[in-house]
């Protein structure tokens, strides 16, 4: 038991001293970078504003030792003096420009030099570069100042006789724009020095006193394992009987943990695979529920009636879903169509659905009793109610809500947030398209306004096209979305004449163009072909429609 202890108490002092030290560390380094960071900025910052304090045209003027004499010059060296004085922290400020030719090679010479605050500019003062002086080697910083144009700082500090420093440059530029020289600006590197000793000493103190308290919490800890075999064995006893309600604290690899670890697995997996199986029952109950729910609330009616044809197509992605549409002819003479999607996936949207269409069905009771076209916004007000109650604003939708009067082809619609519907046209070469567009919220938000209702009349052998976003927001097979350019591009190519056939060519078009055939969304089609008004006779022979709802094999599989 001797040797057990000893490994506790060497890992929980060696972790705890390892996170105090990095902790430690970390916070310091950041400090000691934002330290240098706020140095640079003001180098920079300092060296341009410098820079702009010199008459570069005058700057160039200044050649021989003679010109030290002038105004310009004594009073340039006079503002880079006063800064040395305002603040203690800079060391130096100079101008240097390049030269070439000197004894065959190229070369600096120093121009304006403001000395130090201490040791202003004189002739006595050995710390005190001419105008002439040569300098023969720029610093890497110093380069791409002169060569880019643009202020800088050095990112290390450096040593030479005068202590630690660090240096910032800005350009010196001529009305052209060219760079005829720098700025240098040297700082006293004390702040940094400083924050890099205390971090070296706050990190070593902190190794000391982690390896201190580890020690100090790794006995407390033993304290608390000194269990009998005891309580191992009456665990393993409620195990047995299948008492899975008192876990087994895990412990580390040792004489005990490996049997702990065996215990606490075992309980995970029992556990889980009962869980698993609740689950997989409760779900599959659900899924059971609702989709008996839509099958008998999503049922499609017979229409019949000469002078329109109805073709139709929904496909949920679990069985059950958030799409919903359908159509109903109220007194022979006014078509409704809707066609809705609720925001999301399995039971919660298909319950909202489900909602949905059973208050369609209650609506047509009284579509049958109104005098004339029953009011959208009052169907959109009944709706907007039942899906607030039944997602509770979780669980919005979308919804194109249309009415056909058959008599004249007069299409009242309106939209809430869900994709236009299209109409279209015969046309020369292609099927001419328009949009239906007019959009407000979503339904289902208590800030819900209704949407304007607009109208528009059909001609013959217009075809409505009411679709959810499931057709055209799948991946195409380069991971694109399909989108809504190339659909309204299919629909303008279509050659079938029927309603039924019209969906079917429309879907088998896009599964061509569908990554894997892969169905990510719900999706639901509702084509109308009106053939003509029936207050006008038919141009040709009535059409019997045929309202087989069923889709393709072909297409089934594919999708």
């Amino acid at each position: 038991m001797r040797s057990f202890k000893q490994k506790l108490m060497l890992r929980t002092s060696a972790t705890l001293t390892l996170a105090v030290t990095l902790a430690v560390l970390s916070s310091s380094i950041i400090h000691y970078k934002r330290t240098k960071s706020a140095i640079k900025g003001k180098l920079i910052s300092l060296a341009s504003a410098c820079a702009m304090q010199i008459d570069v045209d005058e700057h160039e003027k200044l050649r021989t030792s003679e010109d030290m004499s002038s105004d310009y010059y004594k009073k340039s060296i006079s503002i880079l003096n006063n800064i040395l004085r305002n603040d203690p922290t800079i060391r130096y400020i100079y101008t240097l420009r390049p030269i070439e030719g000197i004894r065959g090679q190229a070369g600096y010479e120093f121009v304006l030099d403001g000395a130090s605050a201490e040791n202003p500019p004189s002739a006595d003062n050995s710390d005190y570069s001419k105008l002439g002086d040569r300098y023969d080697r720029l610093s890497n910083a110093a380069l791409s100042a002169l060569r880019t144009g643009k202020a800088t700082a050095e990112d290390k500090e450096k040593l030479d006789a005068w202590g630690w420093t660090i240096s910032g440059y800005a350009p010196l530029k001529d009305k052209e724009g060219k760079v005829i020289g720098i700025l240098g600006v040297d700082m006293a590197a004390k702040d940094l020095k400083e924050t890099l000793n205390a971090v070296l000493m706050i990190a070593a103190t902190s190794i000391i006193l982690a390896t201190i308290l580890g020690i100090l919490l790794a006995n407390q800890i033993i304290g608390f394992l000194t269990e009998p075999l005891g309580q191992l064995r009456g665990a393993a006893e409620r195990i047995r009987k299948g008492d899975l309600s008192t876990p087994i604290r895990n412990r580390v690899q040792d004489e005990f943990g490996l049997v702990f670890s065996v215990f606490n697995k075992m309980m995970a997996s029992i556990t889980r695979s009962r869980q698993t199986l609740l689950d997989k029952a409760k779900m599959d109950s659900e899924l059971a529920i609702a989709a008996s729910v839509q099958k008998q609330l999503f049922h499609w009616e017979q229409v019949d009636k000469k002078n329109i044809m109805i073709g139709h197509y929904i496909q949920m992605v679990d069985g059950t879903g958030g799409d919903w549409a359908h159509y109903h002819l109220a007194k022979e003479r006014f078509l409704y169509m809707v066609c809705a999607d609720v925001i999301g996936h399995g039971v919660p949207s298909a319950i909202v659905a489900s909602a949905v269409a059973g208050c369609f069905e209650t609506l047509k009771f009284e579509m049958e009793s109104a005098p004339g076209i029953y009011d959208l916004e009052d169907i959109l007000k009944r709706i907007q109610q039942v899906v607030l109650m039944a997602g509770r604003g979780s669980f919005p939708m979308t919804m194109f809500l249309l009415v056909v009067d058959l008599a004249d082809g007069v299409v009242k619609y309106t939209s809430s947030a869900h994709p236009a519907a299209r109409i279209l046209s015969e046309g020369t070469d292609k099927r001419q398209i328009r949009r239906l567009t007019t959009r407000s919220d979503f339904i289902g938000y208590d800030s819900f306004t209704m949407p304007k209702i607009s109208e528009v009349k059909l001609k013959q052998n217009d075809y409505i096209v009411m679709f959810t976003d499931g057709l055209y927001e799948r991946l195409d097979t380069n991971g694109r979305y399909f989108g809504l350019g190339r659909l309204d591009r299919i629909l303008s190519k279509t050659k079938k004449e029927t309603a039924q056939e019209l969906c079917h060519e429309i879907l088998e078009e896009i599964v061509k163009s569908t990554l894997n055939h892969k169905i990510d969304d719900d999706t639901s089609i509702v084509v109308l072909k009106f053939l003509y008004p029936m207050n006008e006779p038919a141009s040709g022979s009535a059409t019997i429609v045929n309202f087989d709802a069923s889709i393709d094999d072909s297409i089934d599989d594919s999708i």
